[in-house]
């Protein structure tokens, strides 16, 4: 390709980039090296097709910010690891790891919270990482739901898979973008039979992106009242008042892990739900400081409590209780939260004020 062609392609992507500079929280998407951009719904075509263009001459580095909703996509990236010695890659490790079988599991999963019928057409991705290893992503572009239900899928996969190491991404990047000095992530198989090989650069742009698809967003099994909710900091003068049950605390407590305190990021949500509930409950009868405290142990981290009003969320309150406690203990939590009219009349004053 001739040279006048490739940089014309650049300049074509960065001069729209340029008319569509942000420099508010309104941006959809941004840059890991410098720069972010809104680029509305309507215009997302033009963009894909500019953004493909240049793409196929030089490096991308471009992330979409989330929606509310959004596909399954780069979020389980799986290092396969040596658990007698994790700082050891091991080359056969990563070359036998069985794939097949992890989508057969996250499928599973899937299955078992929204139900069967879905489309479950899934990319799977390859990219080097700066361990010397190898990352492994699956795209599911129509299993398109919130947030929530992302991580409860990546909670349940962690608790069944051993030496995978598992993390989550909130903002993926675009297909064939990628952070300074390293590879993107490759394509190695599209499932249901799709030819990679006869599909444009703008198609697998469009299939892998997360914006704009809302309008294909399914609903889980169970009712949503414990997993979905609007992520936004509410003031404590606008919390509600809630009488809580201190049996069905300490039976939700019960069910919960003891290593949801043990490690540094659950503890702290841990702590902020605790505090939501201190903050909220008119039960004389029910110390949730206390509580944390007991449940807290010899973990560092108490001066955490007196910080909590700066990290108040409706996703972080007496629902993620449940929530945590139906992960954790799933067969308990339905024969007991399903069977009994006071853990779902308690949840209801949430709503109330």
């Amino acid at each position: 390709m001739h040279c006048s062609v490739k940089h014309a392609a650049n300049y074509q992507l960065m001069k729209f980039l340029k008319s569509h500079i942000c420099k508010d929280d309104s941006y959809t998407h941004t840059s890991t090296i410098q720069g972010q951009w809104h680029i509305s719904n309507n215009e997302l075509p033009e963009f894909y097709t500019l953004y493909s263009n240049a793409a196929q001459y030089f490096p991308m580095y471009i992330v979409e910010k989330s929606e509310t909703k959004k596909p399954m996509p780069m979020i389980f990236e799986f290092t396969p690891y040596d658990s007698l010695h994790e700082n050891e890659f091991d080359g056969n490790i990563f070359d036998n790891f069985d794939w097949t079988s992890m989508v057969e599991k996250i499928i599973s999963i899937i299955t078992g919270m929204f139900g069967h019928g879905r489309d479950f057409t899934y990319v799977f991705l390859s990219q080097e990482n700066i361990c010397g290893g190898r990352n492994f992503c699956f795209h599911f572009p129509y299993i398109v739901c919130e947030q929530i239900h992302h991580i409860m899928v990546q909670n349940i996969l962690k608790n069944e898979t051993q030496n995978v190491a598992i993390s989550y991404v909130i903002d993926p990047h675009l297909y064939l973008s990628t952070s300074k000095h390293v590879k993107p992530y490759k394509i190695i198989k599209v499932s249901n039979d799709l030819d990679i090989q006869k599909m444009s650069i703008y198609a697998l742009v469009n299939l892998l992106s997360v914006r704009n698809k809302h309008h294909l967003a399914i609903q889980p099994l169970r009712g949503a009242e414990f997993y979905s909710y609007p992520e936004k900091i509410i003031k404590v003068e606008d919390l509600p008042k809630i009488n809580y049950d201190k049996k069905v605390i300490e039976t939700l407590l019960k069910m919960i892990g003891k290593n949801r305190m043990s490690c540094g990021r659950t503890f702290r949500q841990m702590t902020v739900i605790f505090h939501y509930c201190h903050t909220t409950n008119i039960n004389k009868d029910i110390d949730f400081y206390k509580i944390w405290k007991k449940c807290r142990g010899t973990f560092s981290g108490k001066h955490m409590w007196k910080y909590c009003n700066n990290f108040l969320r409706y996703d972080l309150n007496i629902t993620s209780l449940y929530y945590y406690a139906h992960i954790d203990d799933p067969i308990l939590f339905e024969k007991t939260v399903d069977l009994n009219p006071a853990f779902r009349d308690m949840l209801l004053q949430k709503n109330e004020k």
